[in-house]
């Protein structure tokens, strides 16, 4: 009796067919089906986001995505998704003044020694290449940021489709806002009280690390030489030691560079050319996500831990011809070979 209570309760043999096909469904519920958060961060960024969003609707919408313009300015275009302004006012700079505590230690350091940089009438004219007035920003508008990121993710559930979020951060690493937020976002998603209190009630891990795609503004700065150009080159060079040092915490998972120019002579020195370029490379990196996918697993993925040497900087592709231009920009006509204070 126990003997044949035993034979009805054991499986039978699945064949070799239902094993496979078992397999296969296994596989395809690993395989990686994403939505892409997509940042357009700052200017470039949101110039880019014409060209992508032409290219989106062109194709059916062939993946969920929200574009999200995040900046310090108010100016924005119909063609996104979502807004998140986060700039401060005369109002906001007299309140982290009174009580630079309250929005930690970053907002504290910056008040007690950059103080001339909050002016209050010029605070609503956003960050004004200067990367700090952007982390200023982000610490005090930091749980607006939160709900509003959380919106995003709400509206590509609603879609459906995927599996996991993988924010894109798209910008120039010229500006004060997009140069900043490349560096700042991927950092709060590290901190496990930022993504916490974004994903709570989602399950886990559903948004996952982000991609960074960023152009680097050397060709233009050598165009225009002058102390703005300045300011531009050092925003790009605080983002590669900033990122590079990310990298290794895993705050990024891939950053794609779009620089100087290209064997075939295609040179990005003007701001329609750098968007249309960079809008372009966006969309299709996540047309084509699979393919690049594959690729990148064994390549970059498996070098992640490998230092950043800086060998892509201009001054050690173009050598003596960058230090030519240098040279040219730094003398403003004083005769001493000074830029002006």
């Amino acid at each position: 009796m126990v003997s044949a209570t035993a034979a009805t309760l054991r499986p039978r043999p699945r064949t070799i067919d239902e094993v496979e096909n078992r397999l296969i469904m296994r596989t395809a519920d690993l395989e990686e089906k994403p939505a892409f958060l997509t940042i357009l961060a700052g200017g470039t960024g949101l110039a880019s986001g014409q060209f992508y969003r032409e290219f989106y609707e062109s194709d059916g919408r062939p993946f969920p995505m929200v574009l999200l313009h995040m900046d310090t300015d108010r100016r924005t275009q119909a063609f996104v998704d979502h807004v998140i302004f986060f700039g401060l006012d005369a109002r906001k700079v007299e309140v982290i003044k009174a009580n630079p505590k309250r929005f930690g230690p970053v907002a504290v350091e910056i008040v007690e020694h950059y103080l001339h940089l909050l002016n209050p009438e010029d605070a609503p004219h956003g960050s004004k290449t200067v990367r700090m007035l952007c982390q200023l920003a982000f610490q005090f508008h930091l749980d607006h940021i939160i709900r509003e990121l959380q919106k995003c993710i709400l509206t590509m559930m609603q879609q459906g489709g995927f599996n996991c979020i993988i924010p894109v951060i798209v910008s120039s690493t010229a500006g004060g806002t997009g140069s900043a937020l490349q560096v700042l976002l991927p950092q709060a998603l590290k901190d496990r009280a930022f993504y916490s209190r974004l994903t709570v009630g989602l399950k886990q891990p559903l948004v996952h690390t982000p991609v960074s795609f960023v152009v680097d503004p050397f060709a233009y700065t050598l165009a225009h030489p002058n102390i703005h150009a300045d300011r531009i080159l050092a925003n790009s060079y605080a983002f590669r030691i900033e990122s590079a040092h990310l990298e290794h915490q895993h705050a990024y998972k891939y950053i794609f560079h779009l620089g100087l120019g290209n064997e075939c002579g295609a040179v990005l020195d003007s701001p329609e050319d750098i968007a249309r370029v960079l809008g372009t490379c966006v969309y299709h990196c996540q047309r084509h996500w699979k393919e690049i996918r594959s690729e990148t697993v064994n390549n970059s993925d498996m070098n992640v831990n490998n230092p950043y040497a800086g060998d892509d900087l201009p001054e050690l592709v173009l050598g003596a011809e960058f230090n030519d231009h240098a040279d040219d920009g730094a003398d403003d006509g004083n005769g001493d070979g000074r830029a002006a204070d």
